[in-house]
């Protein structure tokens, strides 16, 4: 033997360290992500036909949380691709309260007619098919995004008289 080589004590040790400090981590990591708030956000939209009222076309904004950790959430609102946002002064029926506190689960929702829409379309000049994003923000400032749901433009206002 040389006086360089290195004794299966050593190689069995430095492997169990390494193995230990693996393990360390990703308990590390499973903890961190196991304290955090999460929350999926999704958006879709509708037709609601009421006996003897005209069909009505409405955006449905719904927030699930989806982690363990309770999450209070403020009223949604929609932000449009040119980053301004469209806050609702009131929602439609089969709407949550706001702000909504959620905790493992528990999911809350924001309907809302999409007549609101047409001024922010006519003032952005929004034409075309246009991409929305539903945002719910947490009581700490934090944002939750939904996928993007594309709306055309021409459906929102010819829907409410707006356009021939």
């Amino acid at each position: 033997m040389s006086d360089n080589a290195i004794g299966w004590p050593t190689i069995v040790a430095a492997t169990v360290a390494l193995y230990g400090a693996v393990l360390s981590t990703i308990n590390l990591l499973i903890a961190r992500k196991e304290r955090r708030r999460h929350v999926k956000v999704t958006f879709s939209q509708g037709l609601t036909a009421l006996p003897g009222a005209p069909v009505l076309y409405h955006l449905s904004m719904e927030a699930a949380n989806t982690g363990t950790r309770p999450v209070t959430l403020s009223a949604p609102f929609i932000r449009l691709p040119s980053g301004h946002s469209v806050f609702f002064p009131q929602w439609w029926f089969g709407s949550s309260e706001f702000p909504c506190n959620l905790t493992d689960g528990q999911k809350c929702t924001a309907n809302v007619e999409l007549g609101w829409l047409i001024d922010a379309f006519q003032q952005q000049r929004l034409t075309g098919k246009v991409a929305l994003v539903a945002v719910f923000k947490d009581a700490a400032g934090n944002e939750y995004l939904s996928k993007p749901l594309s709306i055309g433009s021409d459906v929102v206002l010819k829907a409410y008289g707006q356009v021939d």
